[in-house]
């Protein structure tokens, strides 16, 4: 019973693989982020299928418009270049997190709000 669920679930994912949207997406990552890390397309299908094409900074969709690789520990801070230390999120956020950790991010996020609240 494991062994076809275990094809089935790799048929499904040469399925979500042939997709043109998809590829259309990691295409336009690959050339937007301008990196040369040693990352497979397969892998970055996963990280988005993982994060259901979800921004985790900002719970907006991601889409091959506003799609950037973000370094979860910045690599000013000591994050390293693997897979593990990577997400997709929205450019905006990204550019606005800079090198940041989430902690400091998110405290300058409220102290914006806090300060235009007014």
């Amino acid at each position: 019973m494991a062994y076809k669920d275990k094809n089935k679930k790799r048929e499904t994912l040469k399925q979500y693989w042939k997709q043109r949207t998809f590829k259309r997406l990691v295409k336009t990552l690959k050339k937007k982020s301008g990196w040369h890390l040693k990352i497979r397309d397969i892998d970055l299908w996963r990280l988005a299928k993982n994060q259901k094409m979800i921004c985790p900074l900002t719970g907006r969709k991601l889409t091959a418009k506003n799609i950037s690789v973000d370094h979860i520990i910045p690599k000013s801070k000591g994050g390293s270049l693997e897979l593990d230390n990577l997400r997709l999120v929205i450019k905006e956020a990204n550019f606005g997190k800079f090198c940041m950790t989430d902690s400091e991010f998110i405290s300058l996020c409220k102290d914006v709000v806090k300060h235009n609240s007014i």
